[in-house]
């Protein structure tokens, strides 16, 4: 019951980066565009403003690319498991040297 919300609520932030994605890509193809254009024309005046619109939106994806779709910080769930685990490991081992050791 927990997890069935988290999970929808990672599938809308998946939705969301994926489109700011797209938004993104659909730029940086006018962009390019633009870039050719220019070339062909050969009016190079526009073209160091247009590179320097490729890098911010290249910028921008790399800080998309970074953002996290669960609705937690990455360490939140081996914070929570570790001190759960930490028993079960230590009655596996006791059952091991238990079992070598016939105890």
């Amino acid at each position: 019951m927990f997890f069935v919300p988290l999970i929808d609520i990672n599938q809308a932030m998946r939705e969301a980066k994926e489109e700011l994605l797209s938004e993104i890509n659909r730029d940086m193809k006018d962009l390019q565009q633009r870039v050719h254009k220019s070339l062909a024309r050969k009016d190079l005046s526009k073209i160091s403003d247009l590179r320097n619109a490729m890098g911010a939106l290249k910028d921008e994806i790399e800080i998309v690319h970074k953002i996290p779709t669960w609705p937690w910080q990455p360490d939140t769930l081996r914070n929570l498991f570790t001190p759960l685990l930490i028993p079960i490991l230590v009655y596996l081992v006791q059952r091991f040297l238990g079992g070598i050791l016939g105890l």
